[in-house]
């Protein structure tokens, strides 16, 4: 069953999958061993996330839905019913109490954790939103779209703020650094961008890859490093501050 997405905490190392299950592992000796599948979705599990306590993970499905499930007994906590189109990405807010989804209904949407309950509704892309990231003062979200662009929002009233307009095919991933001061986004236009987050300024852009870039993520140390992966079938590491190639 191929894996759609892959996420992990302290003990578990979680994977989604085109039959519709999230399957739960554990290191035992030399080892990862199945613990538990989590069986409820309609539809391939498309993107999942950790809340910050590790107890629960998030999945988001092509049955339109999201899921909380308890990851020491498998237990489905409650469901997120709401988007129109596919689940494609998910965030769980810094506090712990928010889920952030991206669907291919052209939205965002904020639920209320404990409750499944919609908070905002975020509406202003073109196309799918293919990425969601939550800063991590928990008070701005950065969607990114098969529209092309990037867009800033207010968590508290769901406020359009700024549009990072750049790239020339769609934009599959976005980060940001630990600071919130940067954006890096991933596109089907084979790049990579660090845009300054406050004020939308191209900063650089990565080169290098053959395909599209699908994944991105920057690692805090330092120097900072940024990791792009893409569908030529090449993992790159990047020097954030200059931009090249680091292997």
């Amino acid at each position: 069953n191929p894996v759609r997405c892959v996420t992990s905490t302290k003990i578990y190392v979680i994977t989604g999958g085109e039959d519709g299950n999230a399957v739960v592992w554990e290191k035992e000796g030399g080892a990862w061993k199945i613990m538990r599948t989590l069986k409820r979705h309609r539809g391939e599990v498309e993107c999942l996330d950790t809340t910050p306590c590790e107890k629960y993970v998030v999945t988001g499905s092509h049955d339109n839905t999201l899921i909380l499930w308890k990851l020491s007994n498998g237990n489905r906590e409650r469901s997120f019913v709401g988007h129109t189109d596919w689940v494609i990405a998910v965030a769980v807010t810094p506090s712990g109490d928010g889920i952030v989804s991206g669907s291919m209904d052209m939205t965002a949407i904020l639920w209320n954790i404990h409750d499944s309950s919609r908070l905002l509704t975020f509406t202003g892309h073109g196309y799918s939103v293919l990425g969601v990231v939550v800063s991590s003062s928990g008070l701005h979200l950065y969607t990114c779209s098969a529209d092309k662009t990037a867009i800033k929002w207010s968590m508290k009233t769901g406020e359009r703020l700024d549009t990072f307009k750049g790239h020339e095919d769609r934009v599959r991933s976005c980060c940001l650094t630990s600071d919130d001061k940067y954006l890096i986004t991933a596109s089907n236009d084979k790049t990579a961008i660090v845009w300054n987050a406050d004020d939308t300024t191209r900063l650089r852009t990565f080169k290098g890859h053959s395909s599209y870039v699908r994944s991105i993520c920057v690692f805090s140390c330092a120097p900072r490093i940024v990791a792009t992966g893409s569908f030529d079938d090449t993992v790159i590491l990047w020097d954030f501050q200059t931009a090249i190639r680091v292997c």
